[in-house]
């Protein structure tokens, strides 16, 4: 493969040129026609060497790409196989405190039509026939009363939710959740915001100390990315903000970094292929393993990794435009995947 690298400060038009090699290779010349003056970065790694850039060192939004980085930051702090506990205690908790927020820099008033409270107990995706609802642990205190009343257990008292009380109490019972891989395949493949969102505050606490935050999550995941020499700017996890911004360059940087840690396959096996979640009738047929993003401001990103069907081995790339339908932007992603697997 040549290496083309982009020049200029605006993704694709008359500001974005390319400096290419003589060389330049048959799928490089056809990503170029495809590409054009169109407002859209373009980058691809293979064997952990960037071949082919166009606008690559551009700031994009990157949309629901965020939560790429966001598992990126989680599976690094916490690895793959880490279950979350849930306990039941009676006359105890500490000092621990659930933020309640439910917005983040850059997020539209219409964002809050997408995502329901991310609360760190979530109760029925925190979610009622009627919509949105704003007091889970309430709910989840009277399904599980109403369990235990069930089973026969006396329960006494109503079910209610509150600060936790200062005295400790003794632990009931606990349950482990599945495996993080597992949750955070179900949260990429239908790009679930609550989840993220949940996850990012999470993260927050585990790198900043509780209480978790949206703010705290986006910041370590912003560290973890700047650890790896890739600028980012993120301010959640889900990828709601308008004002979250990265390179094609930095994602197929931070793809490749992954493939070197020990949770790199598992990575991998969270993003759907195609036919698959958000790629429903998307690459079908085709050999890849990549998240969607779309934001409703012409912002539309495709990053991950496809498979290079002549050499037979992975490749990392990242797509992000902005200024583009979206439809017209999902064609152009798709021929671009199928370009850079099928003439590699």
């Amino acid at each position: 493969m040549m290496w083309l690298v982009a020049l200029g400060s605006s993704a694709g038009g008359a500001d974005a040129t390319s400096r290419l090699r003589t060389d330049r290779a048959p799928w490089t010349i056809r990503t170029e026609r495809l590409i054009g003056r169109l407002p859209v970065s373009v980058s691809v790694t293979e064997r952990g060497r960037l071949v082919y850039a166009h606008a690559g060192n551009v700031l994009q939004t990157p949309a629901s790409d965020e939560k790429l980085l966001l598992s990126m930051a989680l599976f690094d702090r916490f690895g793959a196989d880490y279950r979350m506990s849930t306990t039941v205690e009676g006359p105890r908790p500490s000092n621990g405190l659930i933020t309640r927020e439910r917005w983040a820099p850059g997020w539209r008033t219409i964002a809050l039509q997408f995502i329901a409270l991310p609360t760190a107990l979530v109760f029925d995706h925190n979610t009622s026939p009627g919509g949105f609802v704003f007091d889970p642990e309430a709910r989840a205190a009277a399904a599980l009363t109403a369990d235990l009343r069930g089973l026969g257990v006396r329960v006494s008292g109503r079910a209610r939710a509150r600060p936790e009380p200062a005295t400790a109490q003794s632990i009931l019972a606990t349950i482990r959740s599945a495996p993080l891989v597992d949750i955070l395949r179900r949260q990429i493949v239908d790009s679930l915001n609550l989840d993220a969102e949940v996850l990012t505050k999470m993260l927050g606490a585990a790198v900043f100390g509780s209480p978790g935050s949206i703010a705290k999550g986006a910041r370590a995941i912003q560290s973890w990315a700047n650890r790896h020499g890739v600028e980012v700017v993120a301010h959640d996890g889900s990828g709601l903000s308008y004002t979250n911004s990265v390179s094609t360059d930095g994602v197929v940087r931070l793809l490749t970094a992954a493939n070197t840690r020990p949770w790199g396959p598992s990575l991998r096996a969270t993003l759907p292929t195609g036919g698959e979640g958000t790629l429903a009738a998307r690459l079908n047929g085709l050999r890849v393993r990549a998240k969607t993003g779309t934001l409703l401001e012409q912002v539309s990103a495709l990053s991950g990794w496809v498979w290079l069907q002549r050499p037979r081995r992975w490749a990392e790339f990242s797509i992000l435009s902005r200024g583009l339908a979206k439809s017209q932007a999902v064609v152009l992603e798709d021929e671009l995947v199928s370009t850079i697997a099928k003439h590699s």
